[in-house]
């Protein structure tokens, strides 16, 4: 029993052994495998390109052929680096060699025996495909390792016809081969590797010299292996003073891989692991049984009876009668059933309590079904909505592009037909298109803006009660010309003063205004504004404005009224009729909230509905102004006769051309230049001659970025000031053209009144420095 035992010890050990064996050789195997597939794969590449030249020829000639496999072999000998070969060789249809990687022709040229180069067979067979021959020497003495074994290799070539016109011929240096593989496995490895007739081509304990050296291999043995593809041998091989026990085929590639060890590192494992773990089993063993014999007597026979006690105590027989214990053991084990004793008399209360903790988990889990159904309906609405959305964003980008498209082409492919009042119609009606698509698109881009806390608005004073009473002028004269509806404004307060960020404050206005016109068919609309407070999150009261814009439309369910802000949401009563993205509200009160304000809706008690923001008048922002006014700058006349010559830096040629229509008769000097580079070499012959640089941040030759480094860093180029125009909405790269040097950045799309305003404040600063 003890020699059993010892032998399924070691049997144990081996098997770990030989499982840590196969882990090692599997690994070195995926190495090598690698390591020629990738070689192999680089050699099949180098002769596709230059096949595919040669393929281009009118005909074979030998100097030309030279020439494409010296300049193939020079352009990719980065990739070829990695293993040795010999020289490139072009071998025509009947077997002559005629050129070489060298650069150099034979006349006459060379003849190859077809018996030591059997792909001169198979590569017409398989053109197109690396085809490998059995180790040999090389052909000629051009080679520069004619001193070692090769394996030939031939690539065969067809023309654009498929008809065989030649075979790209070169030879692996088996020794360098050898040399890579040992570098790559494990230093306890041997390898050998076999072509697909078992013929030794390299060996991890010798260079191979004769090339026809072949594994003697007994052929039933031959036959049970060939189907393997990876694995341990049924029966290893024994090879000169090494065992190998591991087979692998290189996948796409007639190889084969052996490894193993020598028979020393074999031994080794046996005599200096398993054995002395087999005579450890032994010594244990006896000692286990010395020990056995103490426990039956002494602990196992108490505990035997023990043990009959303990099952009647376990079918409900409490008050039976332990035995006095002689033993530290025994006492143990009757603690224990005392223990027991008790416990199962506890056992209806824990009974009770785990059906209540069930009961509790059943409630907690009807909770969480109940949670979980009310978030599946909330990402239900939420598709539904963002479907919707998608669905009218179609509609309302399609129509202004439909318009612009028709119209454009109209005026392009009938320009003659058209007299100059129709000519100018259809222009406006362009324009028009294009503004409504502007905006709609500007309305996306505010959402993406203040859901990622991208914005940074622009602090002036404001009165609120004059710019109403534009906004309600321009609604006036554009929107309420043919309809029954009056729009009445009344405020408690002559000046109603606050630091708000205008541009914003006006989208909002608009937006509210348009809606209540949007959804009212006749009546009056009502704007009230007036003084009051509001806290702020720490629990300070601010000075405040509220304004309330009260249509008599159809109004919103009030259901709705909570969800009405969201994006992509519009009222049930409203969508089906008037359209839109369902986005003005959400940027209305993104717009608010990000001047710590607060924005509702309320229907009113008869008809239509209400919507109110608070705004802080933020009279503690007022150090953080701008000290240039853009209106002061667009109202001076002397800056504006003040001519500049401007460089623009676009690749797109659209931009050059719009930007050119936007600046058309304003005074400004306009050069234009797609390349970023082309841009720097004009600079330095005209650097007196730029006094504003207009860039593009993305430019395909050269980053703006790069572009703004160079002419920073230039002396004669350096204080020319550069405005950037970008579609690009990643802060982190405006920020770095700020830092580079740049004095102001405008936002891709634009309008005229953004560069004619940026382009005053610029040559303000540079009429007043």
């Amino acid at each position: 029993m003890i020699l059993l035992l010892s032998f399924v010890v070691g049997w144990f050990h081996y098997s770990s052994i030989q499982q840590d064996k196969l882990a090692h050789y599997n690994e070195d195997q995926v190495r090598i495998s690698n390591f020629i597939e990738r070689n192999f794969y680089y050699i099949s590449h180098f002769c596709f390109l230059a096949g595919k030249k040669i393929q281009k020829l009118p005909s074979i000639s030998p100097k030309e052929v030279a020439t494409i496999l010296y300049d193939t072999f020079a352009s990719t000998s980065v990739l070829l680096e990695v293993i040795n070969l010999s020289i490139f060789d072009f071998t025509t249809s009947n077997g002559l060699i005629i050129a070489n990687s060298t650069g150099t022709t034979f006349d006459p040229p060379l003849i190859i025996n077809e018996h030591n180069r059997s792909w001169m067979k198979t590569a017409p067979e398989h053109p197109w495909t690396l085809v490998f021959s059995s180790p040999d020497a090389p052909i000629s003495n051009v080679d520069p390792v004619k001193t070692y074994s090769i394996i030939p290799v031939g690539y065969g070539i067809t023309n654009e016809q498929n008809k065989f016109i030649g075979t790209i011929s070169l030879g692996i240096n088996i020794a360098q081969l050898t040399h890579d593989i040992i570098e790559t496995i494990d230093s306890d490895t041997s390898f050998l590797l076999l072509t697909d007739d078992f013929k030794i081509v390299a060996s991890s304990s010798f260079y191979i010299q004769d090339v026809n050296n072949e594994l003697a291999i007994n052929d039933s043995y031959l036959t049970s292996i060939q189907d393997l593809s990876f694995g341990l041998l049924p029966k290893p091989i024994e090879y000169r003073n090494e065992v190998f026990d591991y087979y692998s085929k290189i996948k796409d590639y007639p190889y084969i891989i052996l490894l193993g060890r020598s028979k020393v590192i074999v031994n080794q494992e046996f005599n200096h692991i398993v054995l002395p773990e087999m005579l450890k089993t032994i010594v244990i063993c006896c000692f286990l049984l010395a020990l056995l014999y103490f426990f039956s007597t002494q602990i196992v026979n108490p505990i035997m009876i023990l043990s009959e006690k303990a099952r009647l105590i376990s079918t409900g027989h409490l008050n039976i009668t332990l035995p006095k214990p002689n033993s530290i053991e025994t006492a143990h084990v009757v603690d224990t059933l005392e223990l027991m004793k008790s416990t199962l008399k506890q056992e209806q209360k824990l009974k009770l309590e785990v059906l209540e903790a069930n009961a509790e988990v059943q409630k907690i889990n009807a909770e969480l079904e109940h949670k979980i159904e009310e978030r599946t309906a909330q990402l239900t609405k939420a598709l539904a909505a963002k479907t919707e959305f998608l669905n009218n964003i179609s509609h309302e980008v399609r129509t202004p592009i439909q318009g612009i498209t028709a119209l454009s082409q109209g005026l392009s492919s009938h320009w003659d037909n058209f007299s100059d009042e129709e000519k100018y119609n259809l222009a406006c009606k362009v324009t028009e298109n294009a503004e409504r698509l502007f905006n709609l698109i500007g309305h996306i881009l505010d959402v993406s803006k203040f859901f990622s806390n991208k914005v940074t608005l622009a602090w002036q004073v404001v009165d609120l009660v004059p710019l109403i009473n534009d906004i309600i002028y321009e609604f006036h004269a554009i929107y309420l010309f043919d309809k029954k509806i009056t729009i009445s404004f009344s405020s408690n307060v002559k000046l109603a003063i606050a630091i708000v960020d205008k541009e914003y404050i006006i989208q909002v206005f608009r937006n509210l205004l348009a809606n209540a016109l949007k959804f009212t068919e006749f009546g009056k609309i009502n704007i009230k504004l007036k003084e009051t407070v509001l806290s702020s999150n720490n629990g300070i009261t601010l000075k405040a404005f509220q304004c309330s814009i009260q249509d008599s439309g159809i109004g919103i369910p009030d259901e709705e009224l909570a969800s009405i802000f969201e994006p992509f949401v519009q009222s049930s009563r409203t969508k089906t009729s008037a359209g839109g993205t369902g986005l003005g509200l959400t940027v209305s009160k993104a717009i608010i909230q990000a001047h710590d304000g607060v924005m509702w809706a309320e229907n009113n008690k008869d008809r239509g509905v209400t919507f109110s923001f608070i705004i802080p008048t933020n009279q503690d922002k007022i150090s953080n102004l701008k000290s240039i006014n853009n209106e002061e700058i667009l109202e001076d006349e002397h800056l504006q006769n003040y001519p500049m010559n401007i460089l623009i830096i676009d690749d797109e040629e659209v931009c050059l051309m719009s930007m050119k229509i936007i600046l058309h008769n304003s005074n400004y000097n306009i050069t234009t230049i797609d390349k970023g580079l082309d841009a720097l070499i004009y600079l330095e012959s005209h650097s007196n001659e730029v006094d504003l640089i207009l860039l593009d941040l993305m430019m395909p030759d050269i980053s703006g970025l790069e572009i703004i480094y160079k002419i920073k860093n230039n002396p004669k180029l350096c204080n020319i000031p550069i405005l950037l125009q970008t579609g690009v909405n990643d802060d982190t790269e405006i920020k770095k053209a700020f830092t580079a040097g740049i004095v102001d950045c405008i936002q891709k799309p634009y309008q005229r009144k953004d560069i004619l305003n940026s382009l005053k404040k610029i040559l303000l600063l540079k009429h007043y420095s």
